[in-house]
């Protein structure tokens, strides 16, 4: 499975940026794919070739909620090969602010919340409870019609998208920052990657 990550905008010291990409991210989809995946970093220089699965990683806020540089900087990342990704027909995963990104694009308005940031919660899916992490700071407030909810937590915010008419997926929890990774996150990414 060959995956292309665009990854996190993060500021090192006053105004020096770098990008980066959570290692457990590569052992995630190790897992998922039985060892069978090679990745690519999209750094704004390279293009989308042969992937077969885009990832949009979390971290950074969305640029339409705060204008700093890094988070500008991330959103032309995330605008340039999502448009890719997108007219190639080539699958999109996205991840906390990712799924946020891809949400944005399809008419969701968010709302600050205390309830998800840096927490465990209980969300519902397949119509069983699972508990999953929280680190994001912004809510869906409304969602345009092509968003299809998958899961929702206690509070009704959505925490597991499709785009429909599209192989798009967003995910509001972190899947790769679990010590062991949870049967939920295999089921769900193998179900939808493949």
């Amino acid at each position: 499975m060959n995956i292309a990550i665009i990854p996190t905008v993060r500021e090192i010291y006053k105004d020096q940026l770098e990008l980066c990409v959570d290692k457990r991210i590569f052992f995630l989809f190790n897992k998922v794919f039985k060892n069978k995946c090679s990745f690519k970093i999209l750094n704004g220089l390279n293009n989308i070739e042969n992937e077969k699965l885009i990832v949009i990683l979390g971290g950074n806020t969305i640029s339409n909620i705060s204008k700093k540089k890094k988070n500008k900087i991330r959103s032309s990342l995330d605008e340039k090969y999502f448009l890719q990704a997108k007219k190639a027909g080539i699958k999109i995963v996205g991840i906390c602010h990712g799924a946020q990104y891809i949400a944005s694009l399809f008419g969701a308005k968010f709302k600050k919340s205390k309830s998800h940031v840096n927490k465990l919660h209980k969300i519902k899916f397949d119509k069983k409870d699972y508990m999953v992490n929280s680190y994001h700071n912004y809510i869906f407030s409304s969602y345009g019609k092509k968003i299809l909810p998958l899961a929702t937590c206690d509070d009704k915010s959505i925490e597991f998208f499709k785009i429909n008419n599209f192989e798009i997926y967003g995910i509001l929890w972190h899947p790769e920052r679990y010590k062991r990774i949870k049967k939920l996150d295999l089921k769900i990414l193998r179900k939808i990657c493949n």
